[in-house]
């Protein structure tokens, strides 16, 4: 026997004969079925009905989550001739989906007049603003008040995530807005497109948003708006409504890069590495608009950018930018790339020379750094960072190396680029050398080397202008930052051509750089040790003595050996005028100390016993005293026995 789950009345189960039997009654039984079975089923009762509906609603409901199991096909024939169907109630199914587009029906109008209550509030809310643009309603002032503190008691120590919860409220406040971005950035000048997100935010809450990211850290916004802008990017490839979805990040993008032009430029040392995404000939319009909008922030943040995205790209080498490899917390390490970057296709060349043109004099044409341009380049680009004033160069050290690459050796660029780089390339140079970071001129110091030893003149001798303006630039890193001298031997066998040069430079020309730095008693000792490091890594090339590897080892142990010996350059020197001027002078007092002698030695014996008469003495035995008495000799033996005799008397109060 078998229990089928069909049945005629609710309330009690059918019992469903075997197939075993005698044939000649199932036929019967078949026969009376089928009458039976031809004559519709009358039900009296109205509520018995309505609960058969259900019933039939529950069973095609259960039929979907119960799985299916196997039955004989022969044992399915004969249930079904014996068994009697009940009618089924009609578009049982079509109930249950009505009554779900309903209620979803019912949420859309929900949404719909939450949706235009708050716009009605929005609008009421911004008529008080300066300038209200046809989406000025997407958020109130009041409305983005109440989000910017929500957001500083939710994520209280991850900037980042405040300022990416605040992009998140923007896109949904301004999901239905439309604008022609980024379609209208290629069809109108950069000046034009400056103030294409202008109107889209009612002032006051536009003056919130950047009050609010003002205080954020640089390194916290420049995080967030590296994820802001490879999601803005990827999104403008389209036509005028490529956008559409994106007008909460374009007013966030805006508001940073005007609140905070150096956020802007330090994300432009990160994506620099990701070539195409962010300079290709469609996006390239967007990139330069981002550019002005950090430019109305602070004076020279467009060139300092185009510095650091177009011009490494223009001649395809990457920076060495020692930001992407140190930093607290989450570490930005620089893509690994080979000496190569993305080269910008050259039909866009004139557009890089027009923004060029922008960044030195906002597109005057004369290519002249303009006089706002250029007192930023001087003191570098001011900022507030964690309470602290700082400065951020318009042209980094990583771009000068470029520019002088440019101006000096084989890098191409445009021509009209060229022409701009190498007239005001001692200008750039200016700029760079004007805001020195350690971490930057210790990176810098290779650099540096890498580009002396470019040169075409030989490894004996002052060099070339490339090899003065290099060992300028090196002197500078010294005088700036004493580590700069361990770098410098580190990398003097890697890059024993420029260094050996600059060596030799440093020797036979005496720039005035060089006598500044030695005229420091601690650049002089660090410059002495450093000088004995060097002479210690020739050994090995010397050994050698072929080819231009030992030609190299032999001029720098040349150099080394005579700074070390004392007869290079760097002794301190009279000339002959000041030799003359002392001698006269020496005698005048000589006159003095002869006829007072015995008062000024008990009144020298009392001083040195005083503490002010300690750090004389101390003084006194100094190497630069000792080192100006020894350049004093030829002119202490020719004045006489007199001069000769208050020498000795000095030496011996010294002792």
């Amino acid at each position: 026997m078998a229990l089928s789950m069909m049945r005629h009345d609710t309330t009690k189960w059918e019992t469903v004969k075997s197939k075993k039997g005698d044939r000649k009654k199932r036929e019967d039984t078949g026969e009376k079925k089928k009458s039976t079975a031809a004559k519709p089923v009358e039900v009296a009762d109205p509520a018995k009905k309505a609960f058969n509906a259900f019933d039939a609603l529950y069973q095609a409901e259960k039929k979907e989550k119960i799985p299916r199991v196997k039955v004989d096909e022969s044992e399915i024939a004969t249930t079904a001739n014996e068994v009697e169907t009940p009618e089924t109630p009609p578009q049982s199914q079509e109930v249950s989906t009505s009554l779900v587009d309903k209620q979803k029906e019912k949420k859309d109008k929900k949404e719909k007049r939450e949706r235009k209550k708050a716009s009605k509030k929005a609008a009421k809310a911004g008529a008080s603003g300066k300038s209200a643009g046809p989406f000025s309603t997407g958020i109130s002032a009041g409305s983005l008040k109440a989000i910017l503190k929500e957001v500083e008691q939710r994520y209280p120590q991850n900037e980042a995530a405040q300022i990416e919860y605040v992009a998140d409220k923007l896109l949904g406040a301004f999901r239905d807005a439309s604008v022609g971005f980024p379609a209208d950035l290629r069809n109108k000048s950069l000046d034009e497109t400056t103030e294409l997100a202008d109107g889209i935010m009612n002032s006051k809450a536009y003056e919130d948003l950047e009050s609010f990211l003002i205080k954020k850290s640089v390194a916290g916004t420049s995080e967030a708006l590296a994820v802001f802008l490879r999601a803005l990017f990827d999104a403008s490839e389209g036509g005028v409504g490529a956008c559409k979805d994106q007008v909460g990040l374009v007013v966030l993008v805006s508001a940073i890069a005007r609140s905070s032009p150096v956020a802007v430029i330090r994300c432009m040392e990160e994506i620099v590495y990701e070539g195409a995404r962010f300079t290709s000939p469609k996006r390239l319009p967007l990139l330069l608009w981002v550019f002005g909008q950090a430019e109305r922030g602070a004076c020279g943040s467009f060139l300092a950018c185009w510095m650091r995205v177009l011009l490494p790209q223009l001649v395809g080498c990457p920076p060495q930018n020692p930001a992407l490899k140190k930093g607290k917390g989450k570490k930005k390490q620089a893509p690994k790339t080979s000496e190569s970057l993305y080269v910008l296709e050259k039909k866009i060349s004139h557009m890089v020379a027009s923004a060029l043109d922008q960044g030195m004099n906002g597109g005057a044409g004369s290519m002249a750094p303009s006089s706002a341009v250029r007192s930023a380049g001087k003191t570098g680009i001011k900022f507030n960072d964690g309470g602290s004033e700082m400065q951020e160069p318009v042209v980094s050290l990583p771009a000068l190396d470029i520019i002088l690459s440019v101006v000096y050796s084989s890098a191409s660029v445009p021509p009209q680029i060229a022409k701009t780089l190498k007239t005001y390339s001692s200008e750039f140079r200016q700029f760079a050398l004007a805001v020195k970071s350690p971490a930057v001129l210790q990176a810098f110091v290779p650099l540096t080397l890498a580009f002396a030893g470019k040169s075409e003149g030989g490894y004996m001798g002052p060099g070339d202008e490339m090899v003065s303006i290099a060992a300028e630039n090196l002197m500078t890193c010294l005088q700036h930052d004493l580590e700069c001298f361990e770098v410098w031997a580190v990398n003097h066998k890697k890059q024993i051509k420029g260094s050996c040069r600059i060596l030799q430079h440093l020797l036979h020309a005496s720039p005035k750089k060089f006598t500044d730095l030695t005229r420091s008693s601690i650049h002089q000792k660090s410059f002495m040790a450093t000088m004995r490091k060097l002479q210690d890594r020739h050994g090995f090339l010397l050994a050698q003595d072929r080819g231009w590897q030992a030609a190299c080892a032999k001029g720098a142990h040349e150099a080394t050996k005579k700074f070390i010996d004392g007869s290079g350059s760097y002794t301190p020197r009279l000339s002959t005028r000041g030799l003359f001027a002392f001698c006269i002078l020496t005698g005048v007092v000589s006159a003095v100390v002869v006829a007072k002698w015995d008062d000024i030695e008990d009144l020298a014996v009392e001083f040195k016993g005083t503490e002010a008469g300690k750090k004389v003495d101390e003084l006194l035995k100094s190497e630069s005293v000792q080192g100006l008495l020894t350049a004093l000799e030829p002119g202490v033996s020719s004045a006489g026995d007199l001069i000769k005799a208050i020498k000795e008397k000095i030496l011996e109060m010294i002792n």
